[in-house]
């Protein structure tokens, strides 16, 4: 059953407070994209560096 459609009142505000949570997580990808960048980064540098050890 999708949010679209003669959907119920409350089919309709579980449907919103989905797209809500959705939206909430999506608007804070932009911090985890960095953060994982910044991380390749530098596993790239300590690779270049020499031999990793634990």
């Amino acid at each position: 059953m999708g949010c679209e459609g003669s959907a119920g009142c409350v089919q309709r505000i579980a449907c919103q407070a989905k797209r809500h949570h959705v939206d909430d997580w999506t608007d804070s990808l932009h911090g985890v994209d960095e953060t994982l960048a910044s991380a390749v980064d530098r596993l790239g540098e300590a690779i270049a560096q020499g031999p990793l050890t634990p």
